[in-house]
């Protein structure tokens, strides 16, 4: 578990008590030069987020490196993913499906293999930095110009 945050004593003792102090790891905070080690060390990318969020970053960090993501739909993160082909959604909240999802993937390599393609693939087709910087770009010419953010005429 990559990461420092409110949580992280608590989940550290239930870790504990669960008796996987050996299995989980808990890394505290990354630095951005070694965010693609623990990314491409791991099968899923899994963002239980119980928070709104705007688009989240790390979910569109975890597709790059071919990772699907399993991640509670709220706020942005609904925009990040193509459920059931590149990731998939629970409710924030529901453990049970949360596990289900992850063990769908564990359970079945053939789909974290196509699942690892398609995430790739969505990085690339629709977070790439240049098409990014230009929809940034284009919804602020939008608002500047007083047509709000949709689409541009």
């Amino acid at each position: 578990i990559a990461g420092d945050g409110p949580e992280r004593a608590s989940l550290e003792r239930q870790s504990a008590a669960l008796g996987l102090s050996g299995a989980a790891a808990f890394c505290g905070h990354v630095p951005p030069s070694g965010l693609a080690g623990y990314y491409n060390a791991c099968d899923i990318f899994l963002n239980p987020t119980l928070r709104v969020e705007g688009h989240p970053l790390v979910a569109l960090e975890a597709l790059a490196c071919g990772k699907p993501v399993v991640t509670a739909a709220i706020g942005g993160t609904t925009s990040t993913i193509v459920d059931g082909e590149s990731g998939f959604f629970f409710q924030p909240g529901d453990i049970g499906a949360m596990t289900e999802k992850c063990l769908s993937l564990i359970g079945d390599r053939n789909l974290l293999a196509a699942m690892s393609a398609s995430a790739r693939a969505l990085a690339l087709s629709e977070f790439s930095v240049e098409k990014m910087v230009g929809e940034y770009l284009r919804i602020s010419e939008a608002v500047l110009a007083g047509r709000g953010a949709g689409r541009a005429a």
